[in-house]
């Protein structure tokens, strides 16, 4: 059971998933990042989760966006974003003199996690673009999640491996770097799950879930807040009534939350299923994502640049649910 609210104010707060099963999160700071997943997920992107709390770095389209508008994002979307975003485009990028007041400011002046909120944001103002913001802010901290991959305990025995993931990204060697990371992506499974047979990997962590009957509705709703906000949409929407709204509310939306746990597991297997979905046919765009479509050359142009981020940021989010997986899947 996740920890409850403290009866005193703390300044303290969890950083990562580690530490949420221990320390408290508060609901509108979960509210922010569920949102932020949402708007990834429709843009084809895992939540990520990399960020150092102290060393923020955004980047200078990121940290335009998240100055283009004061208002808490989290208002916003309830009250506003549900129905409209802004209609005019405004500046995807920030003018000169916006770049030379950033290049003097040495903090980024936002709190941990308010970094998702630009995600948020780009929809609201029709500014700029997921991919975008998310290749800067991947850029930006190359040097953390590079060093983070080295030192977690997981894969001391696999540097050499990490030393050719890097090689081939530091030569945009794309294709290859894909290659060399899933093979490993299934070695971190097995370690979550105590076990050396071959058949532990990311599908099984997958099909678990779907054996269990969790459909994505489901895997959906283990964000927090996530079935509560949808009723009030589609009773707001006059797409249910709200007397069937309340109802759902009473039965399911007060159970226990899994706070950000709950929010990045579900962001994994929605991730999980794509990335390692089986493939019947080729498809006709044959740029996917998917080991079982690149070992058989069905995806053939998956070699690219956003593709390796998109890898590497479902990667860190494998391994920051490292102490949620191991509870669940360890062996005895």
């Amino acid at each position: 059971m996740l920890p409850s609210k403290p009866s005193t104010y703390t300044p303290q707060y969890p950083k990562n998933v580690r530490d949420s099963l221990f320390m408290y999160l508060r609901a509108s700071t979960l509210d922010n990042i569920r949102m932020a997943a949402w708007r990834y997920e429709s843009s084809n992107w895992p939540l990520p989760l990399y960020m150092n709390p102290q060393d923020i770095r955004l980047g200078r389209i990121n940290k335009h966006v998240r100055l283009s508008f004061t208002w808490e994002p989290f208002y916003y979307y309830t009250l506003v974003g549900m129905f409209k975003r802004t209609s005019k485009p405004k500046r995807p990028r920030p003018t000169l003199l916006s770049q030379l007041i950033f290049s003097l400011v040495k903090k980024d002046w936002v709190d941990y996690y308010e970094y998702l909120n630009v995600s948020i944001l780009t929809e609201y103002l029709n500014i700029s673009s997921v991919d975008e913001i998310t290749i800067e802010l991947f850029q930006e901290n190359f040097k953390h999640i590079k060093a983070c991959l080295y030192a977690n305990p997981i894969l001391k025995d696999r540097s050499q491996i990490l030393d050719d993931i890097y090689n081939c990204y530091r030569n945009k060697n794309w294709a290859a770097c894909i290659c060399t990371m899933y093979p490993l992506l299934d070695a971190i499974v097995r370690e979550f799950c105590s076990s050396v047979d071959f058949t532990k990997d990311v599908s099984f962590i997958s099909a678990n879930f779907k054996g269990a009957g969790f459909k994505p509705w489901d895997i959906d709703n283990l964000k927090h807040g996530a079935l509560a906000s949808k009723m009030t949409i589609l009773a707001i929407t006059k797409k249910i009534s709200w007397e069937e709204s309340n109802k759902v509310f009473k039965e399911k939306c007060q159970e226990k939350q899994l706070g950000l746990p709950g929010i990045a597991l579900s962001s994994f297997l929605t991730f999980a299923s794509k990335y390692y979905g089986y493939v019947r046919k080729e498809t006709k765009t044959g740029h996917e994502l998917n080991r079982h479509a690149i070992i058989h050359a069905a995806s053939k142009d998956y070699g690219t640049h956003l593709n390796v981020i998109k890898l590497f940021t479902f990667f860190f989010l494998t391994l920051e649910l490292e102490p949620v997986l191991k509870i669940l899947f360890a062996e005895e």
